[in-house]
């Protein structure tokens, strides 16, 4: 994954505390890069790569209506299967059994189906940091100095 300027980062640097900075990318540098902190964004870090033990990429904001879904149905089965027990019911089903339990089933998915929707978390993803590489290389009447850096 190419890191450029405006990116989100998340980075792991000792050297400047133990908390994770998480931050936008303002510029890169052959030694190091710039980042504008995100919970202060007056503040501008410049950080040499050397410092950066883990360095992870913003993938965006997600949502889980999914697994809002999903827990909403298993808390009313759980809660119809609590209700059943308690009335003697043999088949252990409280109103599930007594035919409103599917819309109440359905009403309650949906509701943390909606729930899940609304809650987003970031996802990210770990790059490796920069890596500088130095060498010589010959043209045919001259030689030169080929400098690269490259996120891999």
């Amino acid at each position: 994954m190419r890191i450029q300027a405006g990116q989100r980062v998340r980075l792991t640097a000792p050297a400047y505390g133990p908390a994770r900075i998480t931050g936008e990318i303002a510029g890169l540098g052959v030694k190091g890069m710039v980042v504008k902190v995100l919970t202060n964004s007056d503040t501008l870090l410049s950080v040499p790569y050397s410092s950066i033990e883990k360095m992870e990429v913003s993938l965006g904001r997600r949502g889980h209506a999914a697994a809002g879904a999903a827990l909403g149905f298993g808390a009313t089965l759980f809660a119809e299967f609590l209700i059943g027990k308690a009335s003697s019911d043999k088949a252990g089903l409280g109103t599930l059994s007594k035919g409103n339990g599917m819309i109440v089933l359905g009403g309650v998915t949906a509701v943390g189906g909606l729930i899940g929707s609304f809650i987003k978390t970031d996802e990210w993803r770990q790059v490796s940091t920069p890596t500088i590489q130095v060498g010589m290389r010959l043209w045919e009447e001259r030689a030169g100095l080929v400098v690269s850096l490259s996120f891999d």
